[in-house]
């Protein structure tokens, strides 16, 4: 079997993703912006948390019913003109909750920005796989998906200290910032590899077959039980230690050793992965024993070693599950393929974890929760097996074997 590094990939690659990362890093930070400025918020306008909820969720409520479109789009206004507009929108929703004088602006500016999103996510992950090639492509896309957590931990540190030293509005107002930074660099520097074009002309605009459409719903399925699982573990864990005894801060501190272990997780994973013969075996195993470490979170009092060590090996595997739905298209069906993961991915992101707030009020057990985060984990693994199995069997369409 021909090692997955031997499949070379186009120059150039290295600075295009470096703008794509850029990107990804002003998504997370906006992302994180209504969180940070929530304790502002509520005490100028006097909203209650379920709103300050309803504020987050908005960023990524649009990606249910847009991310799937959004290929189709791509196709009929170009990549990077979709991308600029979606970066576009993100300047703009930063401003107008930035300057609005009551809540209604906040949340407007907070949807504004979150349709550009949508489409961001889409067209951006698809540049990874036009650009990167066999093993380095699960680099690649660690190195991308990090991104976002790296802007959530910036805004983190950041956005409350620049809400004391000046006020909420500037968390917001640097949103935006960042976001027009990264349009004028998207502007400056977006291209496709060369051949891309001659590659699409001589696939056509091919629709997504049933074998692709099966591959890419079990991918997607997979993305999202692995994230919305880490989602739900990691929003429930401080409540969760708060009932054995921990005070807030001492929570805090055990639930961001988790969010770091997770960046150098997944940048280890991206790097052994695209030298491992079998990449998919080895992310399953991976995110297996990521479940494993959080249950025993849940069971054990070493709160600090399980979860960090949940968030260090079970999102080792992360860089070739992104990359899975590229395997299954090819350069004509690609953008929208990615459409379709996204949307379940976001449909998964927005329910499942109102599904472990249910398990808590229902049991009254501050571990269900935690308990219905580590099944999930562990539900990505047989996932991965099944598109692996589908994927090998003879006549797949489009398929370039990784594992």
């Amino acid at each position: 079997m021909t090692s997955p590094m031997a499949i070379a990939s186009p120059p150039g690659r290295w600075m295009v993703l470096g703008m794509l990362v850029v990107v990804r890093v002003a998504m997370g930070y906006q992302f994180q912006a209504a969180a940070s400025a929530a304790p502002w918020l509520i005490g100028e306008f006097g909203i209650d948390y379920a709103t300050v909820g309803s504020l987050v969720g908005f960023y990524t409520l649009p990606g249910i019913l847009f991310a799937l479109p959004g290929g189709y789009i791509a196709r009929r206004v170009g990549e990077k003109n979709l991308l600029l507009f979606g970066l576009a929108l993100m300047t703009a929703g930063g401003g107008i909750s930035a300057v609005g004088g009551d809540f209604a602006w906040v949340m407007g500016g907070r949807l504004v920005s979150a349709f550009g999103v949508v489409f961001l996510f889409v067209v951006m992950t698809k540049a990874v796989g036009d650009w990167f090639q066999g093993g380095e492509r699960f680099l690649a896309m660690a190195l991308f998906l990090n991104g976002w957590p790296v802007g959530i931990a910036i805004g983190l540190v950041g956005q409350p200290a620049l809400a004391e030293a000046l006020s909420w509005h500037w968390i917001f107002l640097t949103t935006g910032i960042l976001a027009a930074v990264g349009l004028l660099t998207m502007a400056a520097t977006f291209r496709h590899p060369p051949g891309y074009h001659e590659e699409v002309a001589a696939a056509g605009r091919q629709r997504l077959g049933q074998r692709a459409i099966a591959l890419v719903v079990i991918a997607g399925l997979a993305w999202s039980t692995i994230n919305s699982g880490n989602i739900v573990i990691i929003s429930f864990a401080p409540t969760f230690l708060a009932a054995r005894g921990l005070g807030p801060i001492e929570a805090g501190a055990v639930v961001s050793l988790s969010m770091w272990a997770g960046i150098l997780g997944v940048m280890l994973g991206g790097w052994i992965t695209g030298r491992f013969r079998r990449p998919v075996t080895l992310a399953a195993l991976t995110v297996l024993a990521g479940a494993g470490a959080a249950l025993l979170f849940a069971l054990d009092t070493n709160y600090a070693l399980w979860l960090t060590l949940s968030g260090l090996v079970g999102f080792m595997g992360a860089g070739v599950q992104a990359a899975l739905p590229l395997e299954a298209l090819s350069a004509g069906n690609r953008a929208l393929g990615l459409g379709l993961f996204y949307a379940l991915w976001f449909l998964g992101f927005a329910l499942l974890p109102s599904v472990g707030g249910w398990t808590r009020d229902v049991t009254g057990d501050p571990a269900a929760p935690i308990l219905l985060g580590v099944g999930l984990l562990a539900l990505t693994a047989p996932l991965l097996g099944l598109f692996r199995l589908l994927q090998r069997r003879r006549g797949a369409p489009h398929v370039r074997t990784v594992d």
